[in-house]
């Protein structure tokens, strides 16, 4: 009786290649790797955010457009309007944003209002080094109120100027509304305590905030000179980059400094 076969059938294909010979097509699909922002970098969203901002500021709101925020943002306008539906939500959003980043200032503002019946002096001096940090922090909100204070530059292809008007002034009353008012009410009670001490010259402490408000805008608008420091990049030494690094920011501090007393020196408090 003759013995059964019991070798399996290999395709002739298959037997004259090796497995690392086998076609390419024969090979399992990799899996497309989807785009990442790099690890540390802002999410899209807080990308947009930031990119906005700045073009609003730059060109307001008639003159900035979805394309050159997300260029800025380095995403496709496509994704723009998938989170902000519209230019319109993603302002909504900028507004949203700017607030967020001032609660802990109010926070602080408050705390010191707290203590200025004790100490009238050294808490109008805190308030006004708070202002100017607000001022570095929140840099392009003057910006933002100019630009829809007065929207003449807007294009014709906006629509009509009545139409035009009427959306920059709302869109200046909701950053006074959501921005400045709450500011204010957290601040008054520092310049009432300093008046009734005699430390704040000005005999209303309203017109005291409105005209120190206004300085620290036009200084953020049009900043004075300060002193220039060498850029160190590049010099592959760390110690000397480091050195660049602190004289920078010693710089920094001392013109906050000086615009702080100058700003104290307006209101008749120095």
């Amino acid at each position: 009786m003759a013995e059964a076969n019991h070798d399996i059938a290999v395709p002739k294909k298959l037997k004259a290649q090796a497995p690392h010979e086998m076609l390419e097509s024969e090979m399992p699909k990799a899996r497309k790797r989807t785009g990442r922002r790099p690890l540390g970098a802002p999410s899209s969203r807080e990308a947009l955010l930031r990119a906005a901002v700045r073009r609003f500021a730059a060109l307001g709101y008639e003159g900035a457009s979805l394309r050159m925020i997300a260029a800025d943002a380095g995403t496709a306008p496509a994704l723009a309007v998938q989170r902000f539906k519209s230019k319109a939500g993603l302002y909504e959003a900028v507004v949203e944003h700017l607030v967020e980043r001032q609660k802990p200032t109010l926070e602080h503002v408050r705390a010191i209002a707290e203590k200025a019946a004790e100490e009238p002096a050294e808490s109008l001096r805190e308030w006004v080094r708070v202002l100017v940090g607000i001022g570095s922090d929140l840099s392009d909100v003057p910006a933002l109120l100019m630009h829809e204070a007065s929207p003449a530059g807007a294009s014709a292809a906006s629509g009509s100027v009545k139409a035009v008007c009427e959306d920059a002034a709302g869109r200046a009353e909701a950053l006074h509304k959501r921005l400045i008012e709450p500011f204010r009410a957290a601040s008054l009670p520092v310049l009432e305590r300093a008046a009734q001490a005699g430390v704040l010259k000005s005999r209303s402490p309203a017109m005291a905030f409105s005209l120190i408000l206004g300085a620290l805008a036009a200084s953020l608008l049009m900043p004075l000179s300060r002193p220039a420091v060498s850029p160190m990049s590049g010099s592959g030494q760390p110690d000397a980059d480091a050195a660049g690094a602190e004289e920078a920011s010693s710089a920094g501090n001392a013109a906050s400094e000086a615009l702080a007393e100058e700003l104290l020196l307006l209101i008749g408090a120095a």
